[in-house]
């Protein structure tokens, strides 16, 4: 635990060290402008960067590519302390140690030893081989870690409201970025394991625990699908239109 903390605490202390020094400046500390826009104006867009695509699609009030929980978190940031650089760079190490916290608390019942090489690893990685970045890379991270967590509690006590939140946060690592369909796929086939297994105990029951479960997880991620889709006024021509299909295929 001492080891955990401690790992943390030195992410932490190097990024706000260096987290306006290095590097200098990327195209995607850009990013962050759709926060401000929807924190000072009320607009899901990007006015520093008003076109996207071939077919120069306004997003002026629609961002396609990624979001909308990052801009949504980094909004209220903005909100909060005013539009800050060096706060939209940090929320991804900041990120780094939440999922680390999340980690603990799932294998905290049967060993710490897990938390413990999944923090030592992500944070070696990051010390050597990332830097802290404005986008909205790491909440597809947190999401994808919030969906194991909730499938992990679902599989172990039931219950339609640990399903709903496994599906809603395999839908929203989607709509964060098109490359977590994977996630989804996942979810999926957690349920699906799930449901052998219990079939597998030889214990009399009906298929409704099943289906209501499965309902549960289709309408997390349907919530989380819809939540993207308001974000962008439900503009799927445009979006079609915006993203290269390989992108846009997972949805």
């Amino acid at each position: 635990m001492i080891a955990i903390l401690a790992g943390c605490a030195v992410v932490l202390h190097k990024s706000f060290r260096f987290v306006d020094k290095g590097p200098l400046l990327g195209v995607d500390d850009a990013l962050p402008n759709v926060a401000i826009t929807l924190a000072e104006r009320g607009r899901y867009g990007d006015l520093g960067s008003p076109t996207q695509g071939p077919y120069d699609v306004d997003r002026t009030h629609a961002f396609f590519n990624y979001g909308p929980l990052y801009f949504y978190v980094a909004a209220a940031l903005t909100w909060l302390i005013g539009p800050s650089f060096i706060a939209f760079r940090m929320l991804h190490p900041l990120g780094l140690v939440a999922i680390v916290g999340a980690s603990f608390l799932v294998w905290r019942r049967y060993s710490v030893i897990g938390s413990a090489v999944l923090a030592a690893g992500i944070l070696h990685i990051y010390l050597h081989a990332h830097w802290p970045m404005a986008r909205p890379d790491i909440m597809v991270s947190i999401c994808a870690v919030s969906m194991f967590v909730a499938a992990s509690r679902a599989v172990e006590r039931g219950g339609w409201l640990a399903w709903f939140a496994t599906g809603f946060f395999a839908g929203a690592a989607v709509s964060c970025h098109q490359i977590a369909a994977s996630v989804a796929l996942a979810a999926g086939v957690i349920w699906v394991w799930s449901v052998l297994v219990e079939r597998r105990k030889q214990i009399p029951r009906s298929w409704r625990p099943e289906a209501a479960s499965l309902l549960a997880l289709i309408s997390g991620g349907a919530l989380a699908a819809l939540i993207y889709l308001h974000a962008i006024d439900f503009r799927l021509r445009d979006c079609q239109r915006s993203l290269p299909w390989w992108t846009i295929a997972p949805l």
